[in-house]
């Protein structure tokens, strides 16, 4: 079923629709980019750098959203497979 709504959405006629998960994980990785990339390289120049506070879910989400994503292009992949093609 969980499968079925994001096929929709995926499909449906608003970009937003489409587009809202891949943009809030690009999001995130975004903060986390800055947190733990860009922040320490600049606090070396500067001690004006802002580190981003993470929501307390936020880490449980970001790891549910990426998993989520390997295992549909994993179960993906798999599905291409023919028989004959398995060892």
């Amino acid at each position: 079923m969980q499968s079925n709504i994001i096929i929709v959405e995926a499909k449906g006629q608003s970009w937003l629709q489409r587009n809202w998960r891949p943009g809030l994980m690009a999001l995130f990785g975004l903060i986390v980019a800055n947190n733990y990339i860009v922040a320490p390289y600049l606090s070396m120049f500067t001690d004006k750098v802002q580190v981003l506070e993470f929501p307390g879910a936020f880490w449980g989400l970001l790891v549910t959203g990426v998993g989520g994503y390997i295992g549909a292009k994993s179960f993906e992949r798999i599905k291409r497979v023919r028989p004959e093609q398995r060892g």
